[in-house]
């Protein structure tokens, strides 16, 4: 537990290959991945509100078998980085239309996890801490033609940003988090 690892996710593109991006968690942290391929669907959300209720109603009424782990902490998680997507798909169907656009979503995924510290002893992690949640949206990706593109997409990249920082003051979580715009 602790120890820093490598991890590369991504996804291929018939026309452009291989999407990738690379990450470093650490041992021990607790992550919900979410797929946002072509918007979310009805029954994947509708999945999910029923294991959430699900549980929900076992905590209630104190039955706590075959409550683990993904019950309790996982669902969460996902649910959050899932929401994440939904509204951004909202925001990105708004903003086009407005902008005289047609948008198609390309495959995006994101993270949502524990954020774990490991505390190191001559430079072997001896102890961890836990240090909040962390949402990272590695792909997040779209499409569009007609309308003042440029515009329009600079509108986008600072709605993404202010997406996640909405997201998070609605969960009552810090939102320090950089702002970078990548060129």
């Amino acid at each position: 537990m602790g120890s820093e690892l490598l991890e590369e996710m991504g996804y291929w593109q018939p026309n452009r290959g291989w999407n990738t991006s690379r990450n470093q968690p650490v041992a021990g942290e607790y992550r919900a991945i979410a797929l946002d391929l072509h918007g979310i669907s009805a029954s994947q959300a509708e999945q999910l509100k029923n294991d959430m209720e699900s549980t929900q109603q076992k905590i209630n009424t104190q039955d706590y078998t075959n409550l683990g782990k993904q019950q309790l902490v996982g669902d969460l998680l996902y649910a959050t980085i899932l929401c994440y997507f939904a509204l951004n798909n909202v925001q990105d169907a708004i903003s086009a239309k407005q902008a005289n656009m047609v948008s198609y979503k390309a495959p995006s995924y994101g993270i949502f996890k524990t954020n774990i510290t490991p505390m190191y002893w001559f430079g072997i992690p001896r102890n961890v801490k836990i240090s909040g949640l962390t949402m990272g949206v590695d792909r997040a990706a779209m499409s569009s033609s007609i309308g003042s593109f440029l515009d329009t997409f600079a509108g986008i990249c600072i709605r993404a940003y202010s997406t996640v920082t909405l997201f998070a003051k609605l969960r009552g979580w810090s939102t320090s988090v950089p702002l970078i715009i990548a060129t």
